[in-house]
């Protein structure tokens, strides 16, 4: 067997985010929506002239269905690493899943699996964020931002409307009285304190994605190490003006490799297993205990050599 012998995890991954058990954010994410979807669309309403009305729900229900279809696609979707990586040099082997994945890879424990170009995971939606949500998911926190904006907005303008009319005690309560105005208290209670923590989260986002980076990548900086070393030796190779033949040229033209790389390796004896003593060019992935890494860079039995 090409794998390591290590112990498996006997619980089972959750597939995505939408598999039980739901965690207490997200049930706490769901009770806000429906609350804000009620406060909108239904408290809101009586007290808003036709047009207003009409303004009012063009704009905002939009804004809810590609919210809640993002949501929907980006816990749907199984962020997993599907394990196809073997035959790339720089592929890691994850003792817990057993398989071989990308080398920006990461093993969450919360759902116990390999996540395909690790962000985070993201407790309010019940999933990982990796390679196959992270577009999803920054439609989400936009669409976020943009609902609790226009629900503070409409509470401001309803809540000043019908204290301007205090002074006019039937018009004030034509307009709604105290009903609309602790309608609005609530509104602005419940989304205000959330607004400047969801538009941070979007800026900061939208700077990792400028930078090239991941949540995890700023917060470890490891990911972007490896990223960064594989640039190295792709940059040393070129230096050196050696060609890197492909995997096709690897099974027919063993002996011109051969003259490039030393030795061609053994694929039964290049991955780590218990007795191994990792050393010389078998190198150690894990990535310092942190509980989001478990995987093992595949041992190369000789690493190319350019001098």
């Amino acid at each position: 067997d090409r794998a390591p012998s290590v112990r498996v995890h006997e619980v089972p991954g959750r597939r995505n985010g939408l598999s039980f058990p739901p965690s207490k954010r997200m049930l706490t994410a769901i009770c806000v929506i429906l609350a804000d979807i009620c406060l909108s669309l239904f408290g809101f309403a009586p007290f808003m002239m036709e047009t207003e009305l009409m303004i009012w729900r063009g704009i905002l229900l939009p804004v809810w269905m590609v919210l809640l279809g993002a949501a929907f696609w980006t816990c749907h979707v199984d962020p997993a690493d599907p394990g196809e990586a073997e035959e790339d040099e720089d592929a890691l082997f994850c003792r817990y899943c057993q398989k071989f994945v990308e080398v920006e890879t990461k093993h969450c424990w919360e759902c116990n699996k390999c996540i395909e170009t690790f962000d985070h995971h993201c407790p309010w939606l019940n999933t990982c964020i990796g390679s196959h949500n992270y577009t999803a998911f920054l439609v989400v926190v936009f669409a976020v931002g943009s609902v609790l904006l226009l629900l503070c907005v409409a509470a401001l303008i309803l809540l000043t409307m019908v204290l301007g009319m205090k002074s006019s005690p039937e018009d004030f309560e034509a307009r709604g009285g105290w009903y609309l105005v602790t309608l609005c208290s609530v509104a602005l209670a419940l989304n205000a304190p959330l607004l400047p923590g969801v538009v941070s989260l979007g800026m900061f986002h939208i700077w990792l994605v400028f930078k090239g980076l991941t949540t995890y990548d700023y917060l470890t900086g490891k990911t972007s190490k490896k990223r960064m070393e594989r640039s190295k030796q792709s940059n040393d190779i070129q230096r050196n003006d050696i060609i890197r033949p492909t995997q096709d040229h690897l099974a027919d033209d063993t002996d011109e490799l051969g003259s490039i790389v030393g030795r061609k390796s053994d694929p039964g004896s290049a991955y780590l297993t218990d007795g191994d003593n990792p050393s010389g060019s078998e190198e150690e992935a894990d990535d310092g205990g942190e509980g989001l890494v478990s995987t093992v860079r595949v041992a190369r039995s000789d690493r190319r050599r350019s001098r």
